[in-house]
């Protein structure tokens, strides 16, 4: 029986226009030895349709369809089904280079990897951005070396964020129960990666685009309001809140980090999500945003960085005084 080697957990929802190049990019690997396992997440449209294709066509592919429950329920559902000695995360919308798993594979063979990151290509109306992570490149490192890295960067979104940014042992999974938290709807790679540099001995890096990750423009950042935002980055705050004393990451430095991810990051959503609100932004309303817990920890703790506008800086200092409609005025006028 032949040893797979990388074991591909591709999951989607309702992108059939995007899935057909995903799933091209997972069978045109140069890397023969891998398996696909490709997870439908409730989708409502044509989408199992060219799964069940797919599936038919390349017998690498395992395709399982569950009721939608969030990306991290399918992805959890997918790594019960792993085979492989590594793991690459796939989301439907993206794709891969050729080469992503013979190149990553055989470096985190030779090296005896837990964890490979590598650099990705940001594509939007057909214009790439090559991207990467901050950790150092072409060096080992491991979890201590991350957590002096994450107590020095500028926040930790540059570290945590985007999960298929690494290939990971599958070892490393099991041996920690790593998992996606199911309780969180948004930000899910975050508190997930945290858990595999904590617990990673040796991990790596290289500059190397082997992803493509495409523009959604039904991601967080564009216009429609959503009523849940707010309670999920607070659920968020709480996982990722959790770990942190999990992993003892308690000294002054991790608790500014932590601090300016929320409030020059998350609570800017946040706010342009108001000015969505049916009844337009309602003073009352960001009154109770900023009285909860989340937002007391994190102003008792923040520090801007050094890197933040002066604008978001007056908006945060605004919003800690309770000074909403300049707020609201700022945030109507962003020229």
């Amino acid at each position: 029986m032949t040893k797979i080697k990388v074991s591909i957990i591709c999951i989607t929802y309702n992108a059939p226009k995007l899935l057909e190049r995903c799933l091209d990019s997972c069978i045109n690997q140069t890397l023969n030895e891998i398996e696909i396992i490709l997870v439908n997440d409730g989708s409502t449209d044509n989408t199992d349709e060219i799964c069940k294709q797919y599936a038919k066509k390349d017998n690498r592919i395992k395709y399982y369809y569950k009721e939608n429950g969030g990306a991290s329920s399918a992805m959890n559902l997918g790594y019960k089904y792993v085979k492989g000695e590594y793991i690459h995360m796939l989301d439907g919308d993206d794709y891969m280079s050729p080469d992503l798993c013979k190149k990553s594979y055989s470096i985190a063979k030779k090296l005896n990897l837990d964890l490979l990151n590598f650099g990705y290509a940001y594509e939007k109306n057909g214009i790439k951005e090559k991207r990467l992570s901050v950790f150092p490149k072409n060096t080992l490192f491991d979890n201590n070396d991350f957590i002096e890295l994450l107590k020095n960067s500028p926040y930790d979104s540059k570290l945590l964020w985007f999960t298929w940014m690494n290939l990971m042992k599958t070892e490393l999974l099991t041996d920690f129960n790593i998992v996606h938290d199911e309780e969180l709807a948004i930000g899910i790679d975050s508190s997930f990666n945290l858990e595999c540099y904590l617990n990673a001995k040796r991990m790596y890096s290289i500059d190397d685009v082997l992803y493509y990750y495409v523009y959604n423009p039904n991601s967080l950042t564009q216009t429609n309001y959503k009523p849940n935002l707010t309670k999920n980055i607070e659920t968020q705050f709480n996982v990722k809140l959790g770990l942190y004393k999990k992993y003892d990451l308690t000294d002054i430095d991790f608790k500014i980090d932590f601090s300016r991810y929320y409030l020059q990051h998350s609570l800017l959503f946040i706010l342009n999500n108001e000015l969505n609100y049916k009844e337009g932004f309602k003073s009352s309303r960001i009154n109770k945003i900023r009285s909860l817990s989340m937002f007391e920890y994190c102003f008792k703790h923040y520090k801007p960085s050094p890197d933040c506008p002066q604008r978001a800086k007056l908006i945060i200092w605004l919003f800690k005084n309770k000074l909403f409609l300049p707020i609201r005025y700022l945030l109507y006028n962003k020229q």
